[in-house]
């Protein structure tokens, strides 16, 4: 399934979900290690791993994604 994904904006958030960062509307802190993710324009929710949410950070702010104009920064 990420293969078929790959060039998209999907993103593997947790062992059971891969989601669409387009949709994303915010991460809200559930545990120490995991955040719920809350979409746009739906009651539907998945879980971020602490990890993965720091990764994302990370590839968000590369300066592949700041030359284009993207920044990115999440309080953890």
């Amino acid at each position: 399934m990420e293969q078929q994904l790959e060039g998209y904006s999907f993103y593997r958030s947790h062992v059971g979900f891969i989601v669409n960062l387009n949709m994303i509307k915010e991460l809200i802190p559930t545990s120490k290690n995991c955040y719920e993710v809350v979409f746009v324009n739906t009651d539907k929710k998945a879980l971020m791993t602490k990890e993965r949410v720091i990764e994302l950070e990370e590839q968000i702010n590369s300066e592949f994604w700041k030359s284009r104009g993207f920044k990115c920064f999440f309080i953890i």
